[in-house]
């Protein structure tokens, strides 16, 4: 998990793309990585921060597919990825005293979780504003293959 992780935390680098944290098998990210000042930030910026998430994530499952392939353990015969993605508003901090931690908060956050929950192993799902977002750039909406559940 180290190495895999370790690749994801790489790739989020090279898309511009903030990682919130891990928790357990969870790897949660951010498009929104701060460079631009959120009062100054266009419907533009949203749907290439957008781009930049998509991008992560298929990279994200090829790299399980190669580990998969290239494991000895049969624990990691079985490794596999869901990704859920979604767009919206968030309340982010740093929350706690003597053990510090960012963390984002609301129902947009919630929003996120029931979609990865919900989505079939080895799948990307997206929420229907996420999905609305991405088509406002044709190019972008060009990029991908989408099919409706």
């Amino acid at each position: 998990m180290s190495r895999l992780f370790s690749k994801f935390d790489q790739m989020c680098e090279q898309h511009g793309v903030y990682k919130l944290h891990t928790l357990g098998d969870s790897f949660f990210v951010m498009g929104y990585n701060g460079k631009v000042a959120k009062d100054r930030r266009t419907m533009e910026d949203a749907i290439n921060e957008g781009y930049n998430v998509l991008q992560l994530a298929l990279q994200m499952q090829e790299i399980v597919i190669d580990e998969r392939k290239r494991a000895n353990s049969p624990y990691l015969k079985d490794l596999d990825l869901k990704v859920g993605i979604h767009t919206g508003r968030i309340l982010g901090g740093i929350i706690g005293s003597k053990i510090v931690r960012y963390d984002v908060f609301g129902p947009d956050v919630m929003a996120v979780k029931k979609i990865e929950h919900s989505c079939t192993v080895g799948s990307l799902f997206v929420s229907e504003q996420f999905h609305n977002l991405i088509k406002r750039k044709q190019f972008v909406w060009d990029t991908f293959d989408w099919t409706e559940v």
